[in-house]
């Protein structure tokens, strides 16, 4: 048995300006032949789950492409074409095969195309025809169209936040794709989705926990809880879906899927009561101080590359330094034009300019800075140390050309070219940085870093500013702006027609 693999990982956020490129991807994978089996094989990741299920199985491995990028705006038009094309191409050289798997985020935005995991499914469809299965592991946090859930067999997403269950779902849809090329199953996906943002973790996981119930249950496949992440400026959007899979029976799947988001919409009020809170500036430093001795990991997440943005804000050193606060801080950003200023004054110079800030358009500026080049760095990321994956395995492999600097007596920062996952202490390290030896550590993250920081003291879930607080506005939007609950009233008559598809 021969199944074709492939990887398009990136999370696409329609108010970021900053486009995804051929070199963000090449920081994180863009890799294709001989190369993509060795570079994914044994990985922590979704493709590694699926390679080490085909193993078990006997079945052949065909590869295609692999590309994964940190989350950032669309991807280049050209870019996207290319790697499409190249996909399809490397598809039709591969000659007849059984099944299709495909790591795809679910999210991911191009010029021109706003379902680009879609428009790529299609294509991979159309090569292949209507009777070779096609399985795709989604992050949860996916937008999970109706045009994806047509042109793949099964739709499989993550069921953890932080994520970190890759290897078990890129290990379920190899059990579904394998099963389905044997004729043993005939998958069919089922999106049913209803207008609420779900801001509640706990009653997330216990959605998540009821979806694993229910896979127990004959002839359901895979069952999935996604909350699309609200960045999308698109026109078909699902902000909380169930997606489920059965062998070949739609009515169950639409009944199991109206079945969880009604219980969803029944506890609608905990999604604002348990929803996280959020610190302005400066008030989240002073909070962070407050903490007993120990590491205080601060998430500054309205610039946070999880969600898509640049991760260039560089406001909390402006706070820092504003408040004269003397205890050790160190702090990632993204930045390449002040990169080249470190390159030039070399190790041990002194740099002053503008820093941040780059694409902060009116939510933030740069801030002038007078800082001594500590470290230049190829910005290589080690292999994590974490006992669990993290984003860091599924995104980046490198933070491109990388430079750590000192401003003053207590602030260290990591300044990237390209936008980095910093969600664990792999991306300190990696330039030598032991981040437990800091008061406070900032990273540019939403969720995942309370998973990774286990020896940390605190936690800070910062407020801004940064392009996050745009979401709020919907003034970054071009289309207007869907009815969604808590932001609108919804009655139950309402969301049950929706439910009943009337």
């Amino acid at each position: 048995m021969r199944v074709a693999v492939g990887r398009f990982w990136t999370e696409s956020s329609s108010m970021s300006p900053l486009l995804a490129s051929r070199a963000m991807f090449e920081a994180g994978a863009l890799v294709e032949g001989e190369a993509f089996l060795p570079f994914f094989r044994d990985t922590r990741t979704e493709v590694g789950g699926f390679l080490a299920g085909l193993a078990e199985a006997g079945a052949e491995p065909v590869p295609l492409v692999g590309a994964q990028a940190a989350c950032a705006g669309p991807i280049e038009r050209g870019f996207w074409e290319w790697l499409r094309n190249r996909m399809v191409s490397r598809l039709r050289e591969a000659g007849p095969i059984d099944a299709v798997f495909l790591s795809l985020h679910g999210a991911t935005l191009a010029e021109d195309e706003e379902d680009a995991c879609g428009a790529l499914l299609d294509a991979l469809r159309e090569e292949v025809g209507p009777a070779v299965p096609i399985a795709a592991t989604l992050d949860m946090h996916g937008n999970p169209t109706y045009r994806m859930a047509r042109a793949a067999s099964a739709l499989v997403a993550y069921k953890t936040y932080p994520h970190h269950d890759f290897v078990e779902r890129g290990r379920q849809a190899a059990s579904i794709a394998l099963a389905a090329a044997r004729g043993e199953v005939r998958p069919i996906t089922t999106v049913t989705t209803i207008p609420m943002v779900l801001g509640s973790l706990p009653l997330m996981n216990e959605l998540i926990a009821r979806g694993i119930d229910e896979e127990r249950r004959p002839g359901v496949l895979c069952c999935s809880i996604m909350p699309t992440h609200p960045h999308l400026d698109v026109q078909e959007f699902h902000h909380l879906s169930a997606v489920v899979v059965t062998d070949n029976d739609r009515e169950l799947g639409h009944r199991l899927g109206a079945d969880l988001m009604w219980e969803a919409w029944r506890q609608r009020s905990r999604a604002i009561a348990e929803a996280p809170a959020l610190l302005p500036l400066p008030d989240g430093i002073r909070d962070a101080l407050a903490y007993p001795p120990g590491t205080v990991v601060v998430a500054d997440r309205l610039d946070a590359v999880t969600g898509g943005f640049p991760g260039d804000s560089a406001e909390v050193i402006r706070c820092l330094l504003e408040l004269d606060v003397r205890e050790s801080t160190c702090i990632i950003l993204t930045d390449p034009g002040f990169v080249e200023m470190a390159e030039q004054a070399g190790v041990g110079g002194t740099v002053r300019g503008p820093l941040g800030g780059r694409w902060g358009g009116r939510w933030y500026a740069p801030v002038d800075v007078t800082a001594r080049v500590r470290v230049l760095s190829d910005g290589q990321l080690q292999k994590s140390r974490e006992p669990k994956p993290g984003h860091l395995e599924i995104s980046n492999t490198s933070m491109g050309r990388t430079a750590v600097v000192n401003i003053g007596d207590s602030i260290t920062a990591v300044v990237t070219s390209v936008p980095v996952m910093s969600t664990e202490p792999t991306v300190f390290r990696s330039v030598g940085i032991e981040p437990y030896e800091y008061r406070i550590v900032v990273t540019k993250s939403v969720n995942q870093q309370r998973f990774h920081y286990a020896q940390a003291v605190g936690f800070v879930d910062l407020g801004g500013p940064g392009w996050g607080n745009a979401a709020a506005t919907y003034e970054w939007r071009q289309r207007p702006a869907a009815r969604v609950f808590p932001c609108d009233e919804l009655s139950d008559e309402e969301v049950r027609a929706l439910l009943s598809g009337e």
